[in-house]
């Protein structure tokens, strides 16, 4: 087959713009890729300023904010290891535990990449605050799966009376799992609060076959909250009860 000399010239002109802009594409691409990652840096480097901030909403913002980075938020690790000596002494104590209480919890989800922040997380395993003492049990674990778990003080927490404080006990027990089978008699008791049921079925149900003594009072709940047939009935607590019991074997 003859070619008009033109029709290739012109073939050949088409396919070269098409490389060109191909390539101009790429470049622009690959530059607003790299825009994007400085002003994500330029980000966490003003979140990690904050944390200093003498307005602890200000810094209790910034480590909410690094958190939901989670591994991305490595750079942040020795601003927040910072926070966890803070001088908390004197007035603004209570704000200023905030302060150190979601260091900690960013340190934990940022995870293995702050390792650094082992041992300093270990001492605040002695803080005066309960909830405090629970976040850091948990970030442990977010860093080193393989640590063995404070499950001392979470079943220490479960014995407040204050909910909010039996609420991270739970998340941190359901967190550790199998590990945390000698919590088991102090998440039963949870089973008798409205409130906390649900979450206490699933933190059973994670550690799994090791909470077969839960199958009584968790079988028991379950006939209870199935015959209730008005608006008080909890679905939610049904759903977790019997996938607690699949779980344990019951």
């Amino acid at each position: 087959m003859v070619v008009n000399k033109d029709i290739a010239l012109k073939i050949c002109a088409v396919l070269a713009l098409a490389v060109a802009l191909f390539v101009v594409f790429d470049l622009v691409y690959e530059s607003e890729e790299e825009a994007a990652a400085a002003s994500a840096r330029r980000r966490l480097e003003r979140r990690i300023g904050k944390l200093a901030s003498e307005d602890w909403e200000v810094s209790v913002k910034a480590a909410i904010d690094i958190a939901n980075l989670g591994p991305a938020g490595e750079p942040a690790v020795d601003a927040l290891i910072a926070q966890l000596s803070r001088d908390v002494e004197g007035e603004g104590k209570k704000e200023r535990n905030l302060v150190r209480r979601h260091a900690v919890y960013a340190l934990g989800k940022i995870g293995p990449a702050a390792d650094d922040a082992i041992e300093p997380i270990q001492e605040v395993l002695e803080d005066d605050d309960p909830v405090t003492r629970i976040w850091a049990v948990q970030a442990l674990v977010r860093i080193d799966p393989e640590t063995e778990p404070r499950v001392d003080i979470l079943i220490e927490a479960l014995g407040y009376k204050d909910i909010s404080v039996r609420s991270n006990a739970i998340g941190g027990i359901e967190l550790v799992g199998a590990r945390g089978v000698a919590a088991v008699p102090g998440l039963i008791e949870q089973l008798a609060d409205p409130e906390l049921r649900r979450h206490a079925a699933r933190a059973l149900g994670r550690i799994g076959p090791g909470a077969r003594e839960a199958i009584g009072p968790l079988a028991k709940l379950l006939r209870q909250e199935e015959s209730i047939r008005d608006r008080r009935r909890d679905d939610a607590a049904i759903d977790a009860i019997k996938e607690a019991l699949e779980k344990i074997g019951g």
